[in-house]
């Protein structure tokens, strides 16, 4: 067992001694390529610099391919227990969720072997999310080998959700796996939970986007694999840039995916709109109505003004949870394949 309590702190000339013994033994920060000899080089020629170093924004990295990428905005912190136990990096991309395709992921982070197994990755890991938080993202994506079975444990246990399979060029050919952490607090109603959509719902999305009965019905039709990810990066963003966006409704008794409900800033420039949608299995229930609430109270603590909505003309059960829901009909559009009908909802008009 650790001789104390696991923290996080930050590099320092009290702790690189530590640091260096790790580093003599083999251990690497590392984990694409070893860099424990030029560390060691470093740390041993200049200490205070070499300090200084691991912790500046500024300058260039290279990738494995021999490119040179400038360094992203992050945070590095060392695990301690008395001794040192590893390091741990959060990095970032101001103003977004996303991040360059030659960065595998937001968090990384190290342990070294010899004190592997006591709890120390999964421990640092929930210690960093905080930090992702304050700084404004609302997801955490991570990064592993198909077969790094310890890794995928301490991602699950801080509620990570596997998003896919991906190859990223710089790094050669081998798959990964990409996991997706949500930060942003879920939307309870008695029967549901809303979730911010993240990467990792893709293939829900897919379901509702691509089925007839639901995407035919929408604005935008039917979507492909393409299309869908194409809105679900639309969706991703309007949360990293205004705070709001589309949720994932399940339901709470057994997770069901049900459907989507949120908010985006319509494409005919109206303002801030609802969107729903919900899968045929789960239609006649009360769902779409108890969701729309929910992102109604949503968008009035956070003071977003008037919410507009759009449905066709000849859709009478939108309609009329529209106005049950205190919406008010504004206009109708004329349009060659059909008609739309505008409801708007002033925020002191809440119900």
């Amino acid at each position: 067992m650790a001789s104390t309590p696991l923290t996080l702190v930050a590099p320092g000339l009290d702790q690189l001694e530590s640091y260096v013994d790790a580093l003599r033994r083999g251990w690497s920060p590392n984990n694409v390529r070893d860099v424990s000899g030029e560390q060691l080089a470093a740390a041993e020629a200049d200490p205070a610099a070499f300090v200084a170093s691991l912790t500046s924004r500024e300058g260039m990295i290279p990738l494995p391919d021999g490119s040179l990428v400038p360094k992203l905005p992050f945070i590095l912190r060392w695990l301690w227990d008395g001794t040192f136990c590893g390091s741990i990096s959060l990095r970032w991309k101001d103003g977004s969720d996303a991040l360059p395709p030659h960065v595998l992921g937001h968090v990384g982070y190290a342990v070294v072997p010899w004190k592997q197994r006591r709890g120390h990755a999964t421990a640092a890991l929930a210690a960093i999310l905080p930090e992702a938080r304050r700084i404004g993202l609302g997801q955490v994506e991570l990064t592993c080998d198909p077969d790094n079975q310890a890794s995928i444990r301490v991602i699950e246990a801080n509620g990570g959700m596997l998003a896919g399979r991906f190859q990223a060029a710089q790094y050669g050919d081998a798959w990964k796996l990409r996991y997706v952490i949500p930060l942003r607090p879920p939307l309870v109603t008695a029967r549901l939970t809303l979730s911010p959509i993240t990467s990792a719902d893709f293939d829900d999305l897919a379901s509702l986007t691509g089925h007839p009965e639901v995407g035919g019905k929408l604005k935008h039709g039917t979507l492909d694999a393409v299309q869908t990810r194409a809105q679900l990066d639309t969706y991703l963003k309007t949360w990293a840039e205004r705070g709001f966006g589309v949720f994932v409704m399940r339901r709470r008794d057994d997770r069901a995916f049900a459907g989507i409900a949120g908010l985006w800033d319509h494409d005919d420039d109206l303002g801030v709109a609802l969107r729903y949608a919900v899968m045929p299995a789960h239609r006649g229930q009360g769902y779409t109505k108890e969701a729309v609430q929910a992102v109604l109270d949503f968008a009035a603590a956070r003071d977003l003004g008037t919410i507009i909505a759009v449905t066709r003309e000849t859709n009478a059960a939108s309609r009329k949870i529209l106005a049950d829901l205190g919406f008010g009909l504004r206009e109708i559009r004329q349009r060659p394949d059909r008609n739309s009908v505008v409801y708007s909802k002033a925020q002191q008009d809440r119900t």
